[in-house]
């Protein structure tokens, strides 16, 4: 990333830099734990978990892992370019004029992004 833009590393080897339309985003080595909780009784078609029961109001949410994200630009196609080019995301869907999803590389030790 070096080669074409600023990037900036904390002491925990987090780089930081920006998409070239300058949507700033972080990239770390993280060793992706197990998810554990109790799920939540829900009522799913077929699968009636709540019958009679309220649903569980929350005042805040708070994520044990997050699957996506989403970004508005006003060049998705080069916005997408970039994660595959330079970042190696792969592509799983595409709703052609509206926008692009994609992966990123999932192992026993993962990459996170973060933006913002």
């Amino acid at each position: 990333m070096a080669r074409d833009r600023e990037v900036r590393r904390d002491l925990d080897g987090t780089a930081y830099s920006a998409t070239d339309e300058g949507i700033p985003f972080g990239l770390r080595i993280w060793n992706k734990r197990p998810v554990v909780s109790q799920p939540d009784r829900v009522n799913a078609p077929g699968n009636i978990q709540r019958l009679n029961l309220h649903r569980k109001w929350r005042r805040r949410a708070i994520p044990k892992t997050l699957s996506h994200i989403v970004l508005s630009t006003a060049d998705y196609v080069g916005t997408y370019e970039f994660y595959r080019d330079r970042l190696g995301f792969r592509l799983s869907d595409h709703s052609r004029g509206l926008g692009v999803f994609m992966r990123a590389e999932w192992h026993e030790t993962s990459t996170t992004v973060s933006f913002g």
